[in-house]
């Protein structure tokens, strides 16, 4: 087989409701997303599924989004294009294939995934909160919006790194530091995490959330586009929210919202 519609596979064998068939044949599902939870026998016959015959498939194309949450799925299908989100949380998911392409949010809450594949492109929002074994991410890659780390065993950030939304590692206790020209367009959230240190030349779009952290100094060319909360910190502790404005602005840098200690 050189191609394989899945959507037409999922109406022609029952396997969603609700769907809208166009002039050409080809189901519409954007508006009501499969959820594979409630066909557990398709799911296993699709998903948990043939190898010989799926490795056959040069393409497997779905442009809604696909939900395998809580699913016994431990791998993807070969060439599998997912264009709207993925849902893989709490399932036993066990690796992504390398040059894996998702157009919406990738979600990944909870699984037992040891790391993520080179090439990875998510079009929205990656979530690996509340992982516990993948330690880092790959060198190459590339997220729309926002990246969601909380609560997860993260221990370091590729160099350079640029996140269009937000970055949120809260809780994350086994990062310690961030790589230096670190560019965030949205908010950076590291509450409550053992980050000791902020880069040079950090540039964070919205405000910067640092309460419950080690951070005790300033870096060079620190840029914050909106608030600098920094409460309960060795920094917080030693100075004065003046000094700390100060400080920054003597090293190049800015807050334009308030920096909050208390």
């Amino acid at each position: 087989m050189d191609n394989f519609d899945l959507k037409k596979y999922l109406v022609e064998n029952k396997l969603t409701s609700n769907s809208r068939v166009n002039e050409e044949g080809n189901p519409n599902l954007k508006h009501s997303p499969v959820d594979f939870s409630t066909y557990n026998k398709y799911n296993s016959k699709l998903f948990g599924y043939d190898l010989e015959t799926l490795n056959k498939l040069k393409s497997l194309n779905y442009d809604g989004d696909l939900n395998l949450e809580n699913r016994d799925i431990t791998h993807l299908p070969p060439g599998l294009e997912v264009e709207g989100d993925l849902i893989l949380s709490n399932s036993k998911i066990k690796s992504l294939p390398d040059d894996f392409e998702v157009g919406g949010s990738l979600w990944l809450i909870g699984t037992q995934l040891t790391s993520l594949p080179k090439g990875l492109k998510v079009g929205k929002n990656l979530s690996i909160a509340n992982t516990q074994q993948i330690t880092s991410l790959p060198e190459d890659l590339q997220v729309g919006k926002s990246i969601i780390l909380d609560e997860s065993a993260i221990t370091s950030l590729p160099d350079n790194l640029q996140v269009n939304n937000n970055l949120q590692a809260q809780k994350t206790y086994k990062l310690t530091s961030l790589p230096d020209n670190l560019r965030i367009g949205g908010a950076l959230f590291l509450q409550n995490s053992n980050v000791a240190s902020l880069p040079k030349n950090l540039k964070v779009g919205h405000m910067l959330v640092a309460t419950n952290t080690q951070i005790s100094s300033i870096p060079i060319g620190l840029q914050v586009e909106d608030k600098f909360w920094i409460k309960n910190t060795p920094l917080a502790k030693k100075y004065t929210e003046e000094e700390i404005r100060k400080m920054i602005e003597d090293k190049g840098g800015y807050v334009n919202g308030d920096i909050r200690t208390d």
